[in-house]
């Protein structure tokens, strides 16, 4: 296979986090099928082709593994950043305060502290 699947986004970050994204893109390698689905081109512009908006989540979130982070707390193990981006903590926090968290994961889906 000539075509590289994967892409390297901020490859000299410290971080012991590797973060992937199936279905970012709806590119298709020549290896397969000759570099089509078989569908018409307006089809590889819907979600049948490929996770419209994967990519930007899978880069968000791994950008802000290790930024510290003012987080409004919505519940005790529930808060927002300032991007309303959610986070959640392994412990305890008060809730509806601003507190001043370091994020050190993330799960696909929110940001993780703890």
């Amino acid at each position: 296979m000539t075509a590289k699947p994967f892409h390297i986004h901020h490859g000299e970050r410290a971080s012991r986090w590797l973060v992937t994204c199936d279905h970012a893109t709806n590119r298709v390698p020549p290896d397969v099928g000759g570099g089509s689905l078989g569908i018409a081109p307006a089809d590889m512009e819907r979600h049948i082709a490929y996770d419209v908006g994967a990519a930007g989540l899978a880069r968000h979130l791994a950008e802000q593994v290790g930024q510290t982070h003012r987080i409004l707390m919505e519940s005790p193990r529930l808060g927002r950043t300032e991007q309303f981006t959610e986070v959640a903590f392994a412990t305890d926090q008060p809730e509806g305060q601003i507190v001043t968290a370091r994020i050190t994961g993330h799960d696909g889906e929110r940001l993780i502290v703890g």
